[in-house]
C-alpha cells in the first residue's frame, strides 16, 4: 500500500506546539504566500557549500547575458566548458525540476524563470555588500529600493533600526570598558560604516516624507533616524575617552615610553612568551622574541655599561653606540629614532631601566636628558641570549 507523501503543513506541524495548527501562527503567513520565492532559494541553497556555489556560478552565467537570455544547450556546454559535464547537466536538470530554470520544447532553449531571476538578482545584490560594515548599506538599499517602489515594510525598518542599535551598543561598551585598544578598535569600526550610516540618514529622510507610510512605521524610521545621530556623534565619545587614557598614562622614567606601549607589547607576545617571561629566572628570555634592531641596541647598551665604572648610560651614549653598530644604514633611516625604539623595546621587555640618579633635583628638572640607564639583568645572561638568538648586530 502506497504511503502519501506529507504536505509542507503537515511537516511544519511538528515544528509546533500538539494544540497549534500552521495556518493559526500568523508570523508564518507571509512565508506561506511567497513559497514559490521560498522554493527557488531553497533549490540553491540546499546542500554543501561546494553544491550551492556551482549552483550559483551556473545560474549567474545565464543570467549575465542580458541581451540574449536565451541558451541553447550547446551554448551553455561551451560557456561553462570549465563544468564537468556530468555535473553540468545535474545542475540543469535541477534548476528545471524546481522551475529556476524554464525550458522551451519548440525552440529547445534555456532560459531563467521569473523567479530565478529574482533569486539570483538578491544574491548578486547581497554580493556587492561583503565589506567590513556593509550590511548597513545593504539595509539601507533594500530600504531605499522599497522607499523607490512605495511599499517601505516595517520588518525592513526594523532590521535597520536592530542593526543601528547594536552597533551603538557595542560603541559605547567600548567607551566604558576604558581599555584603549576596544576604543580604537571600535572606531575603526565606526569609521567603516560612516559612510553607509550618512547615506542611510539621507534615505530614511526620503521614507519619512512618504504621507502614505504608517503611523507605526513612521515612529520606527524616526526612532531609526535619532540612533543614525547618536552613531555619528559617537566619534567625540571615543576621542574624549582616548584623552582621557592618555592623560592617564604612566610614563616609565625618561625613556618616554608609557604603560600603553607595554601593554601593546604584550600583546604581541604569544602564551608560550608570556609564560616564558612569568617564570624565567631572568627576563633574558625574552631576548629571542625581539627584532633585530633591539638585539642591536641591547649589544650597544652591554658595551657601555661594560665600560662604565658605575655600569650606567646615557641615551645619547646609546644613540652613538646604536649608530655605530649599524654603519650601513645611516643614509636613509633616522638613526636616533631607531634607537629610542629599541630602547622603548628594551624597557619594556624588562632589560633595561632607569639607573639611580642621585643629581640634585634642581638638576634634574633641568637637564632630564642626562638621566642616566643601566642594563637591568645579567650581563653575562644577557650575552649568552644574543648569541643563542642567532643574530649577530652589525
Amino acid at each position: 500500500m502506497s504511503r502519501s507523501i506529507p504536505s509542507t503543513d503537515d511537516r511544519l506541524a511538528d515544528f509546533l506546539q500538539p494544540h497549534i495548527e500552521p495556518a493559526d501562527v500568523a508570523a508564518l503567513r507571509p512565508l506561506q504566500r511567497a513559497r514559490p520565492a521560498l522554493n527557488a532559494l531553497t533549490t540553491l541553497f540546499h546542500g554543501g557549500e561546494a553544491a550551492v556555489m556551482a549552483r550559483l556560478l551556473v545560474l549567474r552565467e545565464i543570467a549575465a547575458r542580458g541581451d540574449a537570455p536565451f541558451w541553447t544547450p550547446a551554448e551553455l556546454r561551451e560557456r561553462l566548458a570549465y563544468l564537468d559535464t556530468g555535473k553540468l547537466e545535474t545542475i540543469l536538470l535541477r534548476l528545471r525540476e524546481n522551475e529556476l530554470l524554464l525550458w522551451d520544447s519548440e525552440t529547445l532553449r534555456y532560459q531563467i524563470s521569473p523567479a530565478g531571476r529574482m533569486a539570483i538578482a538578491a544574491v548578486n545584490t547581497l554580493l556587492k555588500f561583503d565589506d567590513e560594515g556593509s550590511e548597513v548599506g545593504y539595509l539601507a538599499s533594500q530600504l531605499a529600493a522599497s522607499g523607490a517602489l512605495g511599499r517601505v515594510a516595517a520588518d525592513e525598518l526594523q532590521h535597520l533600526l536592530s542593526r543601528l542599535t547594536e552597533l551603538k551598543d557595542d560603541f559605547e561598551r567600548a567607551v566604558l570598558s576604558g581599555s584603549e585598544s576596544r576604543i580604537r578598535n571600535a572606531e575603526k569600526r565606526l569609521a567603516q560604516v560612516w559612510d553607509w550610516v550618512d547615506k542611510g540618514t539621507e534615505v530614511l529622510q526620503s521614507i519619512t516624507e512618504n504621507d502614505e507610510l504608517d503611523a507605526a512605521s513612521h515612529r520606527v524610521a524616526q526612532r531609526i533616524g535619532q540612533v543614525q545621530s547618536e552613531l555619528l556623534r559617537m566619534g567625540g565619545a571615543f576621542q574624549r575617552a582616548l584623552n582621557q587614557l592618555e592623560s592617564q598614562k604612566v610614563h616609565l622614567g625618561t625613556t618616554g615610553l608609557s604603560s600603553s606601549d607595554v601593554t601593546r607589547w604584550l600583546r604581541t607576545r604569544s602564551i608560550d612568551q608570556l609564560i616564558g617571561l612569568i617564570h624565567a629566572p631572568e627576563t633574558v628570555s625574552a631576548v629571542p622574541t625581539l627584532p633585530h634592531h633591539a638585539h642591536v641596541a641591547l649589544h650597544a647598551a652591554l658595551g657601555l655599561a661594560a665600560s662604565a665604572d658605575d655600569k650606567a648610560f646615557s641615551k645619547a651614549g646609546l644613540r652613538a653606540a646604536y649608530a655605530r653598530a649599524c654603519p650601513n644604514v645611516a643614509g636613509g633611516l633616522d638613526v636616533a629614532a631607531a634607537a629610542d625604539d629599541s630602547l622603548g623595546l628594551l624597557v619594556a621587555a624588562g632589560l633595561v631601566g632607569d639607573a639611580p640618579d642621585k643629581r640634585p633635583k634642581k638638576a634634574k628638572l633641568r637637564n632630564p636628558g642626562q638621566a642616566k640607564l643601566r642594563v637591568l639583568v645579567d650581563v653575562d645572561d644577557a650575552r649568552r641570549a644574543l648569541q643563542a638568538s642567532a643574530r649577530t648586530p652589525g
